[in-house]
């Protein structure tokens, strides 16, 4: 079996699908941009403020954010909704975890401190 360059999920053809897509996820779709205007709205509390480490781990957790909403946007339009569900999750997931450190900013070191105890436990 050979494989194409630009087929599959790489092909153009694909793309003729992407309305018949939008119609068939509605829902998904209705919920990722949901998650995308949170992510602004957030995004905006934070412009012309000085970069602290708070602001930094907001900032880092916003950019994940987005590129899970991108992801989930690019596997919906190929049709891959059970692997977009599986990103969207991590997205409401993040999207959760900003909103209780918005929420409580006196929590906000004990959560890079979690995240940063589980990145020395991934990296060993």
């Amino acid at each position: 079996m050979t494989n194409k360059s630009g087929s599959g999920f790489l092909s153009t053809e694909i793309n003729d699908c992407i309305p018949l897509f939008r119609k068939r996820f509605a829902s998904e779709y209705e919920l990722i941009d949901q998650i995308n205007e949170f992510y602004y709205d957030l995004q905006n509390c934070f412009v012309g403020q000085e970069a602290t480490l708070e602001i930094v781990y907001y900032l880092t957790a916003l950019t994940e954010l987005h590129k899970l909403y991108q992801s989930v946007i690019l596997l919906l339009e190929r049709g891959l909704d059970s692997s977009a569900n599986i990103v969207m999750r991590s997205a409401i997931e993040l999207s959760l975890k900003l909103l209780e450190a918005m929420r409580n900013p006196d929590q906000i070191d004990a959560f890079i401190a979690k995240d940063e105890e589980t990145h020395l436990k991934i990296s060993k």
